[in-house]
């Protein structure tokens, strides 16, 4: 999802709340300037992966993203669930 030069050129601005998945193998890396950089960011946390897929992690149900997507989405719409991660 990120991509430091278009955090750096101000294209990119964050809204809402935000879980960001990457893979350490890909090239695209982790959206931390992105949330610095956000002025409207709420909620926001951010997942690490190590299984050497690169993107293609996205393209497999693997429990390493999934577990993370689902608690994110059931903490959010669980009463009380809008603290920040």
């Amino acid at each position: 999802m990120s991509a430091p030069g278009r955090a750096a050129s101000g294209l990119v601005g964050l809204h809402g709340s935000v879980l960001s998945i990457f893979e350490a193998s890909d090239d695209e890396q982790s959206c931390a300037e992105f949330f610095v950089r956000s002025t409207s960011l709420g909620r926001h946390a951010e997942v690490r992966l190590d299984t050497g897929l690169r993107h293609g992690f996205l393209y497999r149900p693997l429990p390493e993203w999934m577990g993370p997507a689902v608690h994110w989405a059931r903490e959010r719409s669980a009463p009380g669930g809008e603290g920040h991660a």
